[in-house]
């Protein structure tokens, strides 16, 4: 996916090659020994067989402000989320294949980078300031793979803050409201409790329907 937004950024216009993984063509190990995805083959005949490899050959096709940005410390962040998250995503993704750990040892693993990231952009739109850069579009993807696997963890409660003290026996009257239209089965919320008229919280919440 992040090899694929380089390139629509950069207007390079390819042909794609869709193929199933658990039927991989004679073709894709004749462009890459390696077998896996994305390949991207030039017009030259020479193979660019890694997505942020590609994302970088793309890149320099074109003028841009991705890379404007600490450019170095992006690149140790990008380095240490594929060399880190991506083989604990991995597990986490096909935890059957490993049963070493428990699916939620793998889940943690994954929390544990991920926090790191919300830590930054609690205080930045993007992961190096105002304006995306190739950090943004290279981690992206592989958060959205983890968000996927299980949508329901993956939501969250925002901007929640509590005015009264709630005691035993108090009766809590939650009203909520739409924030957005239902996309996709997921709901975001505004949310007030009321112990009588007296407001007790409020907040954002995020949830998943699920059909029985």
């Amino acid at each position: 996916m992040r090899a694929r937004m380089a390139l629509a950024y950069a207007n390079i216009t390819i042909e794609l090659r869709e193929i199933l993984l658990s039927d991989r063509p004679d073709e894709l190990y004749t462009a890459s020994s390696k077998g896996t995805v994305p390949v991207l083959q030039l017009p030259n005949g020479s193979v660019i067989d890694e997505s942020f490899d590609i994302m970088k050959w793309a890149l320099e096709q074109t003028k841009t402000d991705w890379l404007d940005i600490n450019f170095e410390d992006q690149l140790l962040m990008i380095k240490v989320n594929d060399k880190d998250f991506k083989p604990w995503l991995n597990k986490y993704k096909y935890h059957q294949r490993h049963p070493e750990q428990a699916y939620e040892y793998y889940q943690n693993k994954c929390v544990e980078i991920l926090s790191k990231y919300e830590q930054i952009l609690s205080n930045n739109l993007f992961l190096f300031g105002k304006k995306p850069q190739i950090s943004d579009v290279a981690i992206l993807p592989l958060v959205r793979q983890f968000a996927h696997v299980d949508l329901t963890f993956f939501m969250k409660m925002d901007e929640v803050k509590f005015k009264r003290v709630v005691n035993p026996g108090d009766k809590l009257i939650c009203k909520l409201e739409l924030i957005s239209p239902i996309r996709r089965g997921i709901i975001h919320m505004k949310g007030y409790c009321f112990v009588g008229e007296e407001l007790a919280s409020e907040g954002e919440f995020m949830a998943k329907i699920i059909k029985k």
